[in-house]
This record gives structure tokens, C-alpha cells and sequence, in this order.
């Protein structure tokens, strides 16, 4: 190749290398750019992480928010942030952080072990509820609104192999609470289990909602009853007004429900 070649051949990478990048930076700005749906609006929240011990020792800001939670009055955000800690629980802390919604300004931050996932708040007792790793050696924290102290759950049962995720409460007094059981080993092994009551210091006994074969789920995307899914990393699930358990897997082809409504409830499917 001559050198007018090599300089025109040069030039032509340049144009693309520069296209290419405009094409990058193009579609980098369009995801940066969420638009809401009307009527709904977006709004910047003016909340900034605080610092907290990161696992690697160091103090600084903390990072990788996973869940939230809005008080029953909508004055006070809960924050969940990960931190980077092991999704296993063998090393670093998570940081539960409550703002002033109309301020932003943070009114506590309480460091929890684990990698934090799931956050609800009871609807009876105003208590956070937070689950913890998600892969393995799961735990549960139950948060004083107030006080900030907490109590941890562990569980030591046959029906949970991997972690805990996600969890919404249920029944007279939020009685009843459900939880993702995600990372299963297998599918013979619930992805949904239920717990009854205050839990104890370690829980060594919970109720299979919904397996990982479940014989029916309802695919919420094309409305049609589904008898072959295979679930195996759950994440995220919400109740219905009245009550029916909607859970959405993290396998690529499934959002799905199921039900576990009150008899009482005449209004669903």
C-alpha cells in the first residue's frame, strides 16, 4: 500500500471512529433521557448519598441504590444502597437511608450488614422491613422508623438454597408477608415463600407459596395461562388491592402472576 493509501485509509477510520462515537454518545443520550407518560411528570430529587463505610474500608459516598420506599404519609424516603457488598454476605455493608422528601436532606443512615435488596415498609407498625444477599446466606433486618435500631433475621431451612429478594405484606395487620426466594438451586425449591408473624431470631420454617415448576402462572404481558415455566431467579413482585401475589421472574421470557388472594376478594380474575 502506497502512502497516499495509508493516508486515505487513515482519513476513513477517523470518519468512522467519529461516527461511531456520535452514534455511542447519541444513544447514551437518549436512555439518559427518560420521558414519563402523562400524565405523569419527572422531577429531579435534591437527596444526595451520604458516606458510609464502603467494603473495601474506605469512607465515602454510597452507591448502587437498589430499592425504595415512600412513608404512608409520602413525606419520608427509604433508601436501600448495595454498596458493591458480596450478594453472598461474606464481606461489606449496606446502607438503609431515610430523606425529607420536600427537602432532600437525610434524616438517618443506618449501616446493615449484607448486601441490601428488597425494602418495604409494614403498613401496620411502620417498621422497615429490608431483605438481605440475594445469592446466598440470606437475612432479614426490621428497622425502628424511629430509633433507627434494627433486628436480623437468618434462616436455616431446606426450602431456601439461595437468597432473599423482594417482599410485599399481606392480611390483617400485615400478618403475612411474602418473600422472592431468589439463585434456587434448583426449581424444586420455592420461589415464593411466606412468613407468619414476628420473625424469630432464625427462622427455620416458612410456607412454599409458589414453586419453581409452578403447575399455573399468568403471563401478565399476553394474558394467557402458562403450565411450562421454569422459574429460577425471581426479583421483584407487588400485591394487588386485593391481594393477589404478582411476581416477575428474571428469565428472559417470563412476567408472570399468581394467585394467593383472600376469599373474601370478589373482584379479581
Amino acid at each position: 500500500m502506497n502512502s497516499e493509501s495509508v493516508r486515505a485509509a487513515t482519513r476513513l477510520l477517523g470518519v468512522m471512529f467519529c461516527a461511531g462515537a456520535a452514534l455511542l454518545f447519541g444513544a447514551e443520550q437518549a436512555i439518559a433521557a427518560p420521558a414519563a407518560v402523562p400524565p405523569y411528570t419527572l422531577t429531579t430529587f435534591n437527596g444526595v448519598p451520604p458516606n458510609g463505610v464502603l467494603p473495601d474500608g474506605t469512607t465515602g459516598q454510597v452507591n448502587k441504590p437498589d430499592d425504595l420506599a415512600i412513608s404512608a404519609d409520602g413525606k419520608n424516603l427509604w433508601v436501600g444502597y448495595g454498596n458493591g457488598a458480596a450478594t453472598d454476605g461474606s464481606k461489606g455493608s449496606s446502607n438503609l437511608v431515610e430523606y425529607d422528601i420536600a427537602s432532600g436532606s437525610v434524616l438517618q443512615n443506618i449501616s446493615i450488614p449484607g448486601h441490601m435488596d428488597g425494602v418495604k415498609i409494614n403498613p401496620t407498625t411502620g417498621d422497615i422491613w429490608a431483605t438481605e444477599n440475594e445469592d446466598a446466606n440470606p437475612t432479614l433486618a426490621i428497622v425502628n422508623q424511629h430509633t433507627g435500631k434494627f433486628k436480623i433475621s437468618t434462616f436455616s431451612t431446606s426450602s431456601i438454597t439461595g437468597g432473599l429478594d423482594d417482599l410485599v405484606f399481606s392480611g390483617p395487620d400485615s400478618e403475612n408477608v411474602f418473600i422472592v426466594a431468589s439463585s434456587q438451586a434448583d426449581t424444586t425449591t420455592p420461589v415464593i415463600i411466606q412468613l407468619s408473624g414476628k420473625p424469630k431470631k432464625t427462622v427455620t420454617s416458612v410456607l412454599s407459596v409458589l414453586s419453581g415448576s409452578p403447575a399455573h402462572v399468568w403471563n401478565v404481558v399476553t394474558n394467557e395461562d402458562e403450565t411450562t415455566d421454569q422459574i429460577k431467579d425471581p426479583d421483584s413482585m407487588t400485591a394487588n388491592w386485593c391481594s393477589t401475589i404478582a411476581r416477575t421472574s428474571m428469565t428472559p421470557s417470563t412476567s408472570c402472576e399468581t394467585r394467593a388472594r383472600p376469599s373474601r376478594c370478589s373482584g379479581c380474575r
